[in-house]
């Protein structure tokens, strides 16, 4: 075994020693499997699909290729159809004993579930499982503090939800990563109008702020106020400055992710994504506005609290490993604050 273990090393240092670090920003990821063990040269070395872990989101080996791999590996056409819920059917089931979510823990489920199946009314329907339904969503409580789901239709998909992630929004993020759904701030347009603040993101964190290389955006303009949208300070070094600037001036940087429920641009992609929007006819990438494009949006009607002061949040991430090196945590938030898009990965 030790053999074993000793050729990977060296045959991972020769890959290394050829590609620099570009090598190593590609693959800075954590794999998983069915016992949570983490041995990225085992892993990376190991041909079964394993599953990757980006912030909240969980991508089997071949989805972070097809979005987040090198160039050569950029595929053409949309979004895997083999991915997607046939006839946007999703249905869930909860895990049961001491993974069960506990009863009010369940209602914010439900108010979450409520809200997208309303928005979504026609097109997506997340229902109870049946005893006949061979695929599902499985939502498990706990994990060692984390908030994720898989990302479309897979073998085994799941939405965890450690105790502080029960707020409709978080739900309702999670649930569109299981629709089909990577983050808005990792689209392949996405520095047409933001700016990634490298310096200021936390070392280990910044494979979170990986663009995607091969997607559709199904024709619908960068949405920078998405429930799917990381916020403007997340995974922050300095939380007085931005890890995420806006380009536009009609957009300010503090409103980047600051909807609590799917924006209209959110349920356009879905709907288009599904076929449910009869005005969308093929793969297109999302118009190339210029940085004084105006969005057209209000921003004054609540989609963002300025009465409320989240000066003394220590939100530099949620999740991760309960040491204090990786630790990726939430502190002394308050379960009555207006949350942006998730509580794992975005933050005010």
């Amino acid at each position: 075994m030790k053999h074993q273990y000793l050729r990977s090393l060296i045959l991972a240092c020769a890959i290394i020693g050829n590609h620099g670090k570009a090598f190593l920003d590609d693959y800075f990821v954590e794999y998983e499997d069915d016992s949570y063990g983490f041995s990225p040269i085992r892993d990376f070395f190991t041909p079964r699909e394993r599953t990757i872990k980006m912030g909240d989101m969980r991508l089997t080996n071949t989805q972070y290729s097809m979005f987040f791999g090198r160039h050569q590996q950029k595929r053409s056409g949309a979004f895997g159809e083999h991915l997607r819920w046939p006839k946007g059917d999703i249905p869930y089931a909860f895990s049961k004993g001491d993974k069960e979510p506990l009863d009010h823990e369940k209602e914010v489920i439900y108010e979450g579930i409520e809200i997208l199946n309303s928005k979504l009314h026609g097109c997506i329907k997340i229902r109870p499982k049946n005893s006949y339904d061979r695929h599902f969503v499985t939502i498990t409580r706990g994990e060692g503090g984390k908030c994720f789901a898989n990302v479309g239709r897979i073998k085994k998909n799941r939405i965890n939800l450690d105790s502080k992630c029960y707020h409709k929004s978080v739900v309702m993020h999670e649930f569109i990563h299981a629709i089909g759904f990577y983050h808005e701030h990792q689209r392949i347009d996405r520095d047409d109008h933001i700016e990634i603040q490298w310096d200021n993101i936390k070392d280990k964190l910044q494979f979170a702020f990986k663009q995607q290389i091969n997607t559709d955006t199904f024709g619908v303009p960068y949405d920078h106020l998405s429930i799917m949208h990381y916020t403007w300070r997340a995974f922050a070094k300095d939380r007085s400055k931005p890890t995420i600037e806006s380009k536009h001036h009609s957009i300010p940087t503090k409103k980047l992710g600051s909807s609590h429920e799917p924006t209209d641009y959110d349920v356009m992609k879905i709907k288009r994504m599904y076929g449910c929007d009869g005005g969308y006819d093929g793969y297109t990438h999302s118009d190339q506005l210029s940085p004084n494009y105006d969005s057209g949006l209000d921003y004054s009607q609540g989609v963002f609290h300025e009465d409320k002061d989240y000066s003394d949040f220590d939100t530099s991430a949620y999740g991760g490993s309960p040491n204090g090196d990786e630790y990726y945590g939430e502190e002394n938030v308050s379960p009555n604050a207006a949350f942006s898009a998730v509580f794992y990965d975005g933050f005010y």
